[in-house]
């Protein structure tokens, strides 16, 4: 049984309509709606945010793993160097997880899909 796993990355700025206009232009791409998204990953920080509560299960990411994983380069406006869109929607799917649309922007969120299995559910 395969997974999709939406990644949110956010800034304190965005809100959550730009928020959500970001997940539907991903999930647009990929052509699927938002009931196929098994789960939406984002960082430990925001679990509990509403921003990020359109439905699926919200998994929150560790920032040490985000950072040991999937690092970026340092931005001038940011301190935090992780790709965390990509690194949350890799995380959450899981060892062998693939990306179905990349890090795709707003002025102050990221998105990305990605394809994975559950653990020992797929071969």
């Amino acid at each position: 049984m395969t997974q999709l796993v939406l990644g949110v990355g956010m800034s304190s700025k965005a809100t959550r309509q730009e928020v959500r206009d970001l997940v539907d232009a991903v999930i647009g791409q990929a052509a699927v709606g938002l009931d196929a998204i098994s789960l939406v990953a984002t960082r430990m920080r925001f679990v509990d945010d509403e921003r990020v509560r359109f439905g699926p299960p919200v998994l929150g990411i560790d920032d040490g793993a985000l950072l040991a994983q999937h690092p970026a380069p340092p931005r001038p406006d940011d301190g935090f160097a992780a790709r965390v869109a990509e690194g949350c929607a890799l995380t959450g799917a899981g060892t062998g997880a693939e990306l179905l649309v990349g890090t795709t922007r707003s002025a102050h969120a990221t998105a990305a899909l990605a394809l994975g299995c559950p653990e020992r559910a797929c071969p």
